[in-house]
């Protein structure tokens, strides 16, 4: 399992990167926090609208929140090893380390961005970074930890819309099955 990232004890670099996520998520979620404070009710209403009419299938609950945490967990520790680990580990051999960063980075943006063009650019990018990183810590865990946290940050603001939008919410409900 070292091999694909999944050093234990983690390594001095793996610590190093654990350590960064942390300090990246806890910057991402101050300077969220902050935005979220200067948007006016109306503003912050509206984004809670746009989110809840999105195509995603949101948790209505705390049981389905549960699940929904257990199963971005899952998807997102499974593209790290995929996308990061698995093709690093068998593309390099074969076409060394600076091309098997590139053909990972761009698999794993295009795997990524699918929406609009501007999203498929920042995928690629930002998955050039964290795949260069990878291969500097050879530790998958705390790419899974950035990748798992995003989503599941998520959690709180969708199920306070959910409270403060209960007409929204039971139309798409209504939609998607109770």
């Amino acid at each position: 399992m070292d091999q694909l990232g999944f050093d234990m004890p983690l390594s001095s670099a793996g610590a190093w990167g654990l350590g960064c996520a942390v300090l990246l998520l806890c910057g991402l979620w101050a300077i969220g926090s902050v935005i979220e404070r200067r948007k006016a009710p109306h503003a912050r209403a509206e984004d809670e609208r746009k989110m809840l009419a999105s195509s995603s299938i949101w948790p209505r609950n705390l049981a389905e929140a549960f699940a929904f945490a257990a199963s971005m967990l899952i998807v997102t520790g499974g593209w790290e090893v995929l996308y990061r680990g698995f093709l690093l580990l068998v593309l390099t051999p074969v076409i060394g380390l600076p091309l098997a960063i590139a053909a990972s980075a761009l698999a794993y943006g295009l795997g990524h961005g699918y929406e609009n063009p501007k999203q498929l650019i920042g995928s690629i990018i930002s998955a050039f970074f964290f795949t260069i990183a990878y291969a500097w810590t050879q530790s998958l865990w705390w790419l899974i930890l950035i990748h798992g946290s995003i989503p599941l940050s998520t959690i709180p603001a969708v199920m306070r819309a959910q409270r403060r939008h209960p007409t929204l919410r039971s139309t798409i409900t209504s939609v998607i099955g109770s």
